[in-house]
């Protein structure tokens, strides 16, 4: 995708400001062996539903890069416009412990958490993501399921929003003794590295088509442990954005857990 002058140069600058930013979270995730879950509820909002939801682009470049396995793949998306964490801790209880399917055998692999985009670092709303996190992830240990957490990014004209961001879901993961997938930082890395490469929708703050495939992208290095380089699967991406988002997703993963 080509900017014009103007937009590049502010997409320079912009770059140059994430890179001049403190890099990270203070704490590091005291979890970093990958899950490997085949099946999972993704519990979001618009963050988790644009682009046609992430988790469809998983499941795709997951059977892509995973033969053996291509047939039990299933996730299922459960995503409120707007929405808190708090709003899925009032009513996501039966689709977590009860949901049954032909693919989803017993509990699911995971149950992902992506909290409102700035929930976790707003002082008003941070508390109750805290309590809310808490009770979800009570209810998914309950019905033998295991807590992800879907690390955000931050707004793109906000980039000092990323380090706080970072910083909370890695500090709610490790209370929880619950994994935490980085796609925060692999926005922070994408945007720096080549901010022609735009991860954002219009508005600043949603995914592009690119930002919601790099998510996938991220969950998929994440969870596996692999590198999601190589896939054929790019969701009608342009070759090039495909593979840096690829690169990019496993380069993330690596930084974050120290692999």
């Amino acid at each position: 995708m080509k900017l014009g002058p103007i937009a590049k140069g502010v997409a320079i600058l912009l770059a140059w400001v994430w890179l001049a930013l403190p890099a990270g979270a203070a704490e590091k995730p005291k979890l970093t062996e990958p899950p490997k879950a085949l099946t999972g509820i993704f519990l979001g909002n618009s963050y988790t539903y644009y682009n046609n939801s992430f988790h469809l682009k998983l499941r795709k470049l997951s059977q892509s890069l995973d033969e053996a396995n291509k047939k039990k793949f299933y996730y299922k998306m459960m995503a409120i416009s707007g929405s808190y964490l708090s709003n899925h801790a009032l009513g996501a209880a039966g689709m977590i412990e009860n949901f049954k399917h032909k693919k989803k055998k017993g509990p699911w692999g995971m149950v992902v958490l992506q909290g409102q985009s700035r929930e976790p670092i707003n002082p008003k709303k941070k508390d109750g993501f805290v309590e809310a996190a808490r009770a979800l992830d009570k209810t998914i240990r309950g019905a033998g399921s295991r807590t992800v957490f879907f690390m955000t990014w931050a707004y793109k004209k906000k980039p000092e929003m990323s380090a706080a961001l970072e910083d909370a879901y890695t500090k709610i993961g490790n209370e929880l003794n619950a994994y935490v997938v980085p796609v925060g930082v692999a926005f922070r890395l994408g945007l720096a590295e080549n901010p022609d490469m735009d991860l954002y929708f219009k508005d600043g703050k949603h995914p592009s088509h690119l930002g919601s495939y790099l998510t996938a992208a991220t969950f998929y290095a994440a969870l596996t442990g692999k590198s999601p380089e190589g896939s054929k699967f790019t969701d009608g991406l342009p070759e090039d954005q495909a593979a840096f988002a690829q690169k990019i997703a496993w380069k993330a993963v690596k930084q974050y857990y120290g692999w």
